[in-house]
């Protein structure tokens, strides 16, 4: 018996090591489909300092050197590029041999191997608890969607300190000292490398120090405080030589205030251009299996709960503006793959694992969308572009009129933010995804007779709401008729109809800004039964979305620099709830 226990175990292990070296090759086969993606947001940022490293030993190349060196640049140069003060240069200073010797394309080494690092520290993170199935399963699902699977090939801090914290939370576990410190020296590195992750680090090695406690380890104790004690003081060195300050390499767009904490929150959750549920709802079932671990006691689980809780606060006042989607959540991926394991052992019924199967299908998809047109994404500068265009079934399913955004994407084209019915936005979300979060947590809870019978159907109860609110079919031109005035267009409609989106079709789309295109919208809709009359702001944006109801018209009048411009002549699609087309036959 004992034979055949340890056979059985070797041929595991065999499997286990298969199933890395297939998720190792799938990250390198997904890089040759991202090849290409443009260089946004900061990344000319970072490998600009990357080269200025090593052609200078410093930071403060000039400029025109930049772009004579990487002639891709000029264009950026010429229209005034300047190096912002106080960017973290430790990832630049790693990446520098590989851009100093290959170009643009060897930045690409640094964010590759961090990829293929979180990929074996995942797996391992996830086999003793899980098994090897599901540990590779949930390591494969993270890896190659979003929001994780872009930031394999672009050259942002973000990837590298996921693979920090996922290897030093591994290693961390371990029962062996120098693996543990090994994990605390990951730790230490993660401040240095970005300021925004100094509380996950200390998080880090608050959780090796208990492992090392509970195992009486007092040579891992003191070696540990050591590490400690002489990267804090590299630390303070890093910081004011580089900074002038301590608290550097950071800024928080919007103030924090009690306020808004509400707002930035499911700002960062579920607007349409960086929401986290947007692009992966998947991650929702995460949350769901850390609560139900937790509950269970699970110190994992805990601990899970703990970075996600460290990290959040001081997130959610940054806004990641010109870069793909939830660039902010890749650092705590790791977090969410413990939770997505927790759920994947956790939920109980077909009925569940149907609707749990769904939200995983979504953040596939997108994923697709974006291996298919590797700069997609970049498009949702003004809406969620990709599920009124690119995602299978737009025509009969479209979410991209129910989004909230963050107004900052609107403030930086001087456009009409309408906060009121962003507010009703953010609110109609937040009631959507808590209901839905407590569904598949309750599921995965409570297995006590009839109980669990009612829970097993609870998730599609809650996904309900949203299957209605976006399933539409473009009404038929037949059945409506366009009035165009100077500065509005009126969607006239030969019977009662229940419009949710209207679709505005322009050559430009994806760039409808002022001075071109007005600054918002004005959209009244009048009520086919009562001839009741109902007005609010919008930005002007691709689409528009429209509440329930039955109306016989629906007028759109801009306002602010280029109301009067060439937008009425375009083209306007209204989409109606349904799953058939309205003809008004």
């Amino acid at each position: 018996m004992k034979a055949r226990s340890g056979i059985s175990s070797i041929y595991k292990n065999k499997l286990f090591v298969a199933g890395i070296i297939i998720l190792l090759a799938a990250v390198l086969c997904a890089q040759l489909r991202l090849a290409g993606m443009p260089v946004t947001g900061d990344e000319p940022e970072y490998i600009y300092r990357a080269l200025s490293f090593w052609h200078t030993g410093g930071f403060r190349m000039p400029t025109s050197r930049f772009a004579q060196e990487m002639p891709e640049f000029q264009g950026i140069v010429s229209n005034g590029f300047m190096p912002i003060p106080g960017h973290p240069v430790v990832m630049s200073v790693l990446a520098s041999p590989f851009v100093g010797l290959f170009g643009t394309g060897g930045r690409r080494v640094v964010s590759v191997i961090c990829a293929l690092t979180s990929v074996l520290s995942l797996a391992c993170l996830l086999r003793p608890v899980f098994g090897s199935a599901r540990a590779l399963l949930v390591t494969g699902f993270v890896m190659l969607t979003f929001p994780v699977l872009p930031y394999t090939h672009l050259f942002y801090t973000d990837m590298m300190m996921m693979a920090l914290l996922a290897a030093s939370w591994t290693l961390g576990r371990q029962n062996r000292t120098n693996a543990v410190l090994a994990g605390v020296f990951c730790a230490l590195a993660l401040p240095f490398v970005h300021i925004r992750a100094s509380l996950l680090a200390a998080t880090l090695i608050s959780f090796a120090a208990i492992h090392l406690w509970k195992r009486r380890d007092q040579t891992g104790l003191i070696a540990g405080a050591g590490l400690c004690l002489l990267a804090g003081g590299l630390f303070l060195w890093h910081q004011f030589a580089l900074f002038g300050h301590l608290v550097a390499g950071a800024d928080a767009v919007f103030t924090p205030r009690t306020a808004t904490v509400f707002d930035r929150f499911m700002v960062h959750l579920t607007e349409f251009r960086h929401g986290l549920l947007t692009v992966s709802p998947a991650c929702l079932l995460a949350v769901a299996g850390l609560v139900i671990g937790a509950w269970r006691r699970s110190v994992l689980a805990i601990q899970a709960l703990v970075l996600l809780g460290v990290y959040l606060p001081p997130m959610i006042w940054g806004a990641e503006a010109e870069s793909w989607p939830a660039r902010f959540w890749v650092v705590v991926m790791p977090a969410m793959a413990v939770g997505m394991a927790f759920w994947l052992t956790a939920v109980r019924g077909l009925p569940a694992r149907l609707a749990g199967a769904g939200l995983m299908l979504v953040s596939i998809l997108n994923a697709a969308i974006l291996l298919q047109h590797n700069s997609k994404f970049l498009d949702n500068r003004l809406a969620l572009m990709t599920a009124d265009t690119d995602f299978p079934f737009h025509d009969r399913f479209d979410i991209a009129g129910l989004m909230p955004w963050d107004s900052l994407d609107f403030i930086i084209f001087k456009m009409d933010t309408a906060p009121e019915l962003n507010e009703k936005l953010l609110t109609h979300a937040a009631w959507f995804w808590s209901a839905l979060l407590v569904a598949f947590v309750l599921n995965g809870l409570l297995r006590f007779g009839k109980i669990s019978g009612i829970t097993t159907w609870l998730p599609v109860f809650g996904l309900l709401p949203l299957i209605f609110a976006a399933t539409m079919r473009p009404v038929a031109a037949s059945a409506v008729s366009i009035t165009r005035n100077a500065n509005a267009v009126s969607l006239n409609f030969r019977c009662p109809a229940d419009v949710r989106l209207i679709r505005l079709l322009s050559p430009s789309r994806i760039q409808m800004i002022p001075p071109t295109y007005p600054q918002g919208l004005d959209v009244t809709t009048i009520q086919t039964t009562d001839g009741q009359t109902t007005t609010w702001a919008a930005p002007f944006a691709p689409v528009v979305g429209v509440p329930p109801g039955h109306y016989r018209t629906i007028r759109l009048t801009a306002h602010g620099e280029g109301a009067n411009g060439i937008w009425t002549s375009g083209e306007f699609v209204a989409l109606a709830a349904g799953i058939r087309r309205l003809r008004c036959n």
